[in-house]
């Protein structure tokens, strides 16, 4: 009977450290982005649309904003490294160089908008739902590949999660659905912000 109620507080233990753990993880992930609100207020910004994606297993966050004004996508990272939040410098991209998105599970693509996919999921800007297309039921990487006209840097890339092992990361769990609905809400804006440039072309 000891031994089971040894190993009952032990597991109560591993759970209580788990989440405090979880918790504090969480906080510094979200005080981090008051350097990026510095960052956005010392280079002029106003992002109009603004949304966060937390990746606690892997101790990341990335920040996905548009500011309509001055026609700019910003893109931020940020990550836990020896228990401290380090938030790479912003990156900005002109509406006028983006070509499009893609969406990439273990680096095939499954979702995005701006040119074809494999299978004809997505023509021209047609766009397509991510999350559809793969039946395994686990992954190892999600990634976010920002297509632009710039030769040198034809594409930035941005990773929600990478860090899973041999196992992978479930797809019936929160960690990969809320990266599904991060990314459906980037490409619907990329969509947006193509569609916005066809218009502007119509009226000139």
């Amino acid at each position: 009977m000891i031994y089971v109620v040894l190993f009952i507080f032990a597991l109560i233990s591993v759970s209580i450290a788990t989440i405090s753990k979880s918790n504090s993880d969480n906080k510094k992930l979200t005080d981090s982005k008051s350097d990026q609100n510095k960052w956005i207020v010392e280079n002029n910004l106003n992002p109009t649309v603004d949304f966060s994606y937390n990746n606690l297993l892997d101790r990341s966050n990335v920040r996905f904003m548009v500011d309509e004004k001055s026609r700019n996508i910003i893109v931020s990272e940020g990550h836990i490294i020896d228990n401290e939040a380090v938030t790479s410098k912003p990156v900005l991209i002109s509406f006028d160089n983006i070509l499009g998105c893609e969406i990439r599970e273990d680096s095939a693509v499954t979702g995005g908008v701006g040119r074809a996919l494999v299978g004809g999921a997505l023509a021209g800007d047609a766009g397509a739902i991510v999350g559809v297309l793969t039946a395994k039921k686990q992954i190892h990487s999600f990634e976010i590949a920002f297509l632009t006209n710039n030769i040198q840097k034809p594409q930035f890339v941005i990773t929600l999660i990478g860090s899973f092992g041999s196992k992978g990361c479930p797809k019936n769990g929160l960690i990969y659905t809320n990266a599904v609905d991060f990314s459906n809400r980037v490409v619907a804006t990329i969509k947006a912000i193509i569609a916005q440039k066809e218009n502007m072309k119509v009226v000139r």
